[in-house]
């Protein structure tokens, strides 16, 4: 065998132990906390204080440099082909370079589930921090829905805002400092050293498959859309800033990531988790009492109302099976590592913000 082949098939027999082994921990809790703990979670954290020094999104350079390589590789595979002579020889050289190539990606989703799945097997947020829902009566959740109605009609009027109404703050990318003070304070197992958020350059890319960001575990960073409009940018900042901070379930980041915004004293913010979590309240109680949605969605100023109808046409614009496919994909990975709600995981958010506000307001 040569050293090519012999290489190659180590690295698969490697890849093979390291998903079996990934598998076999994936029931036990307090194995995937160990290595979140131990391994994962340090990993990523020190990979994010290296990338936070650059301004731009590493994760966007690792897809394209993958695109490259494997295109590179896949011309390489052509070009063989069609010099080498005899079938047999032809064959031998595409089976090889098809493995080779596919080892890239195995290599990917392997690194991805130990450094970042197995955090969906390990302990929860709610379970970390003692903040479990108990269960959300309607009465709980038209008062907490109209608790964010108010406080969103109120902060609403304090954003800056263009001559036709339209939502037109911006800077608070450069104004994260701070943002998670507060809520740090009440759940300690949030505190992290505050880093850069990325804002993509492939961001119309991001709204054709979905997505308003995402953290990526090999760079450490949380990196934002911003293309779609800007109310609702800052929660989303937040959100994946959660992630930063240990909270895998989307719908935990979501809460955690709204209630970061709502405690910040960040006056762009803190509009930007009321709309947020104002938006999950609303969605959760209009299929439960519509008619009580209905009366609070009435007292909502002209400024929200139009925040919403921006955020809507934006995405109107974007619905395509590529969407589709993509959301599936996603949903699909989500139920894959237990999150059973999939892609509507992030409607649970409801349940944290209810146990959570409802004595506050």
């Amino acid at each position: 065998m040569k050293k090519k082949e012999k290489a190659l098939l180590t690295g698969w027999v490697m890849l093979a132990v390291l998903t079996g082994l990934f598998y076999l921990l994936r029931p036990y809790q307090d194995a995937a906390d160990w290595v979140v703990n131990h391994i994962s979670a340090p990993i990523r954290e020190s990979l994010g204080r290296v990338t936070s020094v650059f301004p731009f999104s590493l994760a966007e350079f690792f897809y394209v440099l993958v695109v490259i390589l494997f295109l590179w590789l896949l011309l390489r595979l052509i070009r063989e082909v069609i010099k080498t002579s005899g079938w047999k020889k032809k064959v031998q050289i595409f089976m090889m370079r098809v493995a080779a190539m596919a080892l890239i990606p195995a290599i990917i989703w392997s690194g991805y589930n130990w450094l970042w799945a197995i955090g969906y097997y390990g302990s929860s947020f709610g379970e970390k921090s003692g903040l479990v829902s108990t269960g959300v009566s309607v009465e709980e959740l038209i008062k907490v829905t109209q608790y964010f109605a108010e406080q969103a009609g109120d902060y609403s009027q304090k954003v800056a805002r263009d001559g036709e109404g339209h939502f037109a703050e911006n800077g608070f990318f450069q104004d994260t400092q701070g943002l998670y003070d507060a809520i740090e304070e009440e759940f300690p197992l949030l505190k992290q050293k505050m880093l850069r958020p990325k804002p993509m350059l492939f961001s119309k890319f991001m709204s054709l498959i979905g997505f308003t960001g995402f953290y990526f575990p090999f760079t450490g960073e949380a990196n934002v859309n911003v293309d779609f409009p800007p109310a609702l940018q800052p929660e989303t900042i937040a959100h994946e800033m959660a992630h930063q901070r240990r909270v895998n379930s989307e719908a935990e980041a979501n809460f955690v990531g709204i209630t970061a915004c709502v405690t910040s004293g960040k006056t762009v913010y803190a509009y930007s988790g009321y709309l947020s979590g104002l938006t999950h309240l609303g969605n959760a109680l209009s299929g439960v009492d519509r008619e009580a949605w209905l009366a609070i969605r009435e007292t909502l100023p002209e400024e929200v109302l139009q925040d919403w109808r921006d955020n809507s046409a934006y995405w109107a614009k974007f619905e395509s099976p590529v969407e589709t496919a993509a959301t599936t994909v996603y949903d699909s990975y989500l139920k894959h590592n237990q999150q059973e709600a999939g892609i509507q995981s992030y409607g649970q958010c409801v349940d944290l913000l209810v146990e959570y506000f409802k004595g506050k307001c």
